[in-house]
């Protein structure tokens, strides 16, 4: 066996083992019940895939009526029904291709997280996705909460956590997706004449496709950084989250670079979140500039655009939380 250390060995450690040999404190606090949860989440939709596999079709009952000179009497028979299983047992469709089930929860106190899992229905290869949605916990005391997002790991394909915001005890008792999201991924960029620092623009247009546009209404820009004031275009009633990323000079020549240091994906977070309360069709992005090797800010200023637009389709689903592993402590 190899010596070489998976880079997904921390993710799959229990947060009570010890590191061998490295005493040091981790650079980011690992949300480790997402993996308890997501982790007990997939054993359960393997489990799930043996149990629809053994018995890929049901038996329904049929009643018929056999005639007699005097009588008739009913005769029940067993008649099969080849409808294959769509999904493992516990699963419900939420899109064509994608059933989801609640597998775990935990308390942390101050949050409540529900992992699901996912399933794709028998018989196809996983080509849709499911992105999301907003939902509402209904506690057994009648109140109502709102995720405040949804979390997924890289590590674990197939799960994801709804984390919910709480004060006090809180009894769950089902869980509701009411809309279902649409994410729509778009980049586009530009690039304008760069007259030195300090340097200010506006109405700036970046073409986003199918006639969906993000316009800089100003940035200012200086040597320690740049402020973006930005709205979208042609998206109708959709909320965006945007990063922007600034280049001075070629790509050959950049004399320094403008970014926003806590946004966009982190390839070496294992968790990915995303919150709905982001979503917006205007705001004010502040970014960082980083300097490319030193020399003189000169050249054409790049201007480039990663947008997720996300809308929103009504759906009416809901699961019985009584029962859920983690609710009986």
């Amino acid at each position: 066996m190899s010596d070489e250390q998976s880079p997904f060995d921390d993710l799959m450690r229990s947060p009570f083992d010890p590191v061998p040999g490295d005493s040091r404190t981790p650079r980011w606090r690992v949300p480790w019940e997402l993996v308890a949860g997501i982790a007990v989440g997939a054993l359960a939709l393997t489990g799930g895939y043996i149990a629809a596999s053994d018995d890929g079709s049901t038996q329904t009952t049929a009643t018929t009526t056999t005639v007699a000179a005097a009588t008739s009497t009913p005769v029940t028979t067993a008649v099969p029904d080849d409808t294959p299983v769509a999904f493992p047992p516990g699963f419900a469709e939420v899109v064509d291709m994608i059933g989801i089930k609640p597998e775990y929860m935990i308390d942390t106190g101050d949050e409540l997280v529900i992992a699901f899992t996912t399933a794709t229905r028998r018989g196809f290869e996983g080509t849709e996705t499911f992105d999301g949605g907003d939902w509402v916990l209904e506690t057994a005391g009648g109140d109502e909460l709102r995720a405040r997002g949804v979390s997924r790991s890289i590590a674990v394909a197939g799960t994801f956590s709804v984390q919910f915001a709480k004060e006090g005890e809180v009894v769950p008792e089902s869980l509701r997706l009411t809309n279902r999201w649409e994410l729509d991924f778009r980049n586009g960029s530009t690039e304008i004449p760069f007259t030195g620092t300090p340097f200010e623009v506006a109405g700036v247009a970046v073409d986003l496709g199918s006639d969906v546009s993000l316009v800089i209404e100003s940035l200012s820009l200086d040597e320690n950084g740049a402020e973006v004031a930005w709205s979208l275009e042609g998206a109708g009633d959709h909320g965006a989250t945007v990063d922007l990323f600034l280049q001075v000079g070629g790509d050959n020549a950049a004399s320094a670079f403008y970014f926003d240091t806590g946004g966009g994906f982190n390839p070496f977070d294992p968790f990915d979140t995303f919150d709905p309360s982001e979503l917006a069709g205007d705001g004010v992005l502040v970014l960082n500039r980083q300097e490319d090797g030193g020399g003189s800010l000169e050249g054409p200023l790049s201007i480039e655009v990663n947008a997720t637009v996300v809308g929103t389709i009504p759906a009416d689903l809901t699961f019985d939380l009584q029962g859920l592993p983690g609710l009986e402590r």
